[in-house]
């Protein structure tokens, strides 16, 4: 599984909308039930580590089929980015974005997939 964003972009500024494109490999789409797309921020480091989630959608596998060819589709984030928080590195502190593709598999496994980004003024 990948996640590729629209153009290669992987900067972004506040109030623009996030886009790409994803891909499941054939060797696991027959066994795909469902699969969810977030775009989200965390913090870890120092202190209680956040997580808050701007867009979330979840798509179940029924209207590509069960096909055993590999599985690509676009994505777009309805809502803008927001103005805060910022992508952010600091000693004590980070602010992380990315978009996440969790993966719902017959056997009851999930696979995971974050591509981080960064959104700055």
């Amino acid at each position: 599984m990948r996640w590729e964003f629209h153009q290669g972009q992987r900067f972004f500024a506040p109030g623009e909308h996030l886009q790409g494109k994803f891909f499941v490999a054939a060797r696991i789409r027959p066994e795909v039930s469902a699969l969810e797309l977030a775009v989200l921020w965390r913090t870890s480091g120092k202190g209680d580590e956040d997580t808050c989630v701007l867009e979330f959608t979840r798509r179940g596998n029924s209207s590509h089929g069960k096909s055993t060819g590999s599985w690509e589709d676009d994505f777009f984030c309805t809502m803008p980015l927001p103005n805060s928080p910022l992508s952010y590195e600091g000693f004590l502190i980070k602010i992380q974005w990315l978009v996440r593709l969790r993966v719902f598999l017959d056997s009851k496994r999930e696979i995971v997939v974050e591509e981080r980004f960064e959104l700055q003024s």
